[in-house]
């Protein structure tokens, strides 16, 4: 991986930041030699149980990140159709002597694994908050007026404003507020010689749309994998 990938890397702009979510967690091998992995494939990314597709939709997420982490790619529908015709399949239920086989059909060094961890999209929720409300209470006196007409003297007394009490109540109203989307990643790198895992990573996102969410926890993983494998770049 070169230093001018990771400089690009890390200077995604601020969307791809993601919001308040965990840290991706990050664990690498101690056999793992980032000089010796150069080309990789991406070979199949789980349905969440509750999104069908949505394996497919992030492992073509992912696969960018891969790129801007330095190593050379593979893609998945690429590793598929080179497959077409053989009797393999990309999947985590590679035998050894498959997973070595399919390592030497395609030229890579390790494939990439992940599973969607969660693909929840943004809702709206409704809930019942108490709103305080100030009702004020006019305080009412009497004022007397005197007017002289002639020998004849009026006296008047009329009400007035002298004041206001206050007091405080609440109402109880609906609130509605939008939960934005959330995507989680787990993702594998494995060495297609030995079966090792190279490193694992998981993270999470949120933002407005899945999309969003994905890309974000796609970067978020991939910034934590390199700051591990490459600590002094």
């Amino acid at each position: 991986m070169t230093k001018r990938a990771l400089q690009t890397l890390f200077a995604l702009p601020l969307l791809l930041a993601g919001c308040a979510t965990t840290p991706a967690v990050v664990m690498v091998s101690r056999n793992y030699d980032p000089t010796t992995i150069f080309k990789v494939a991406v070979a199949s990314f789980s349905d969440n149980p509750s999104a069908a597709g949505s394996g497919e939709m992030a492992a073509g997420v992912f696969e960018k990140y891969l790129l801007l982490g330095g190593y050379r790619l593979i893609g998945h529908q690429q590793a598929t159709q080179a497959l077409s015709g053989q009797q393999l399949q990309l999947s985590e239920s590679l035998d050894l002597a498959s997973l070595r086989q399919v390592g030497q059909e395609l030229g890579v060094d390790a494939l990439v694994f992940g599973t969607v961890t969660d693909y929840s999209d943004a809702q709206e929720t409704t809930v019942m908050t108490s709103m305080p409300l100030e009702q004020s209470t006019p305080i009412l006196g009497t004022t007397e007026t005197v007017q002289h007409t002639g020998h004849t003297v009026v006296h008047t007394t009329q009400e007035v404003v002298s004041g206001y009490a206050y007091s405080q109540t609440s109402q109880v109203v609906p609130e509605t507020s939008t939960l934005p989307a959330h995507v989680g990643l787990s993702v594998r790198l494995v060495d297609t010689q030995t079966g090792e895992v190279l490193w694992t990573a998981s993270g999470d996102s949120q933002a407005p749309y899945l999309s969003g969410a994905t890309e974000q926890a796609s970067a978020k993983i991939m910034q934590a994998v390199l700051k591990q494998i490459q600590p002094g770049r």
